[in-house]
């Protein structure tokens, strides 16, 4: 047995994304502005119609954690006092140019 958990660094589902929206009370576009992914993509991932890059899921992680929000695998988005951090700024990262 392993004695080691692996805990992602950042998770954006698509039912986090929608929930983080709603915390925040952010349109799509809005969030667009804040991550950089195009609102078209946003949309179409919430709506279960397409999957997104993880520089994508990335950035829009990365946004919401700007904003407080902490998203764990398989619980309700939260805010957080001190969560930013647990994503890395997907600015710094080799396929930034891939958002989508």
């Amino acid at each position: 047995m392993n004695p080691f958990v692996d805990i992602p660094l950042f998770h954006m589902s698509r039912e986090h994304c929608i929930q983080a929206r709603a915390r925040l009370n952010w349109s799509i576009y809005q969030l667009a502005e804040q991550s950089g992914v195009s609102p078209l993509a946003i949309e179409q991932y919430e709506s279960g119609f397409r999957k997104l890059k993880p520089i994508s899921l990335q950035a829009i992680a990365y946004a919401c954690e700007a904003k407080g929000m902490m998203f764990i695998p398989g619980h309700k988005v939260m805010f957080g006092d001190n969560v930013r951090g647990a994503c890395p700024d997907p600015r710094l990262s080799p396929d930034y140019h891939e958002i989508e």
